[in-house]
This record gives C-alpha cells, structure tokens and sequence, in this order.
C-alpha cells in the first residue's frame, strides 16, 4: 500500500450503480470516458496530517483523480485541496 504524502490521498474511485445499469457501449480497455464533472471516491489513506478519515466519501473534480501503477499495482491519488465536499447518504 502506498503511504500518500505532501497532501496526497490515496482514493478508490466509487462505481456509478445508476450509469452501469443504464447504458452499455463496448470500448477498448484503455480508453476513459468521463461523462460528469465531478465523481465520489471513498479514502483509502489520508497523508499523514490530514483531517480526513479513512472511508470517507468525498466529491472531487473528475479530471484530477490521478493513476499511479507501482509495481503492477493501481493506485488513484487526488490531492486533498481539491476535495468539494464530503458526501454522506443521509
């Protein structure tokens, strides 16, 4: 697991259940289609001073959810000054 720091979050993107069940269109794999301007993604790891914590849902812009692949493995980073809000199903 990747420890985020400088004021980095390590975030896994939430799945949309409402567009998956809607529409299906056959793309290649590596092609991303981002249909919202913003998307919801649950905090994997704060970096180390962040207010943030674990497992919360937070609103960020679509464009700055950033891929890393270290090792073989997938790793989505969004820099905490660009969280919106968090989100609650309240």
């Amino acid at each position: 697991m990747i420890i985020p720091m400088n004021g980095y979050l390590c975030v896994e993107p939430c799945e949309d259940k409402r567009e998956a069940e809607e529409h299906v269109i056959l793309v290649p794999d590596d092609v991303k289609i981002e249909t919202s301007a913003f998307k919801l993604v649950k905090l994997l790891r704060p970096h180390l001073d962040s207010p943030l914590e674990s497992g919360a849902c937070l609103l960020v812009p679509s464009h700055v959810v950033e891929l890393v692949d270290v090792n073989h493995c997938n790793y989505y980073l969004v820099h905490e000054r660009h969280v919106v809000g968090l989100f609650s199903e309240e």
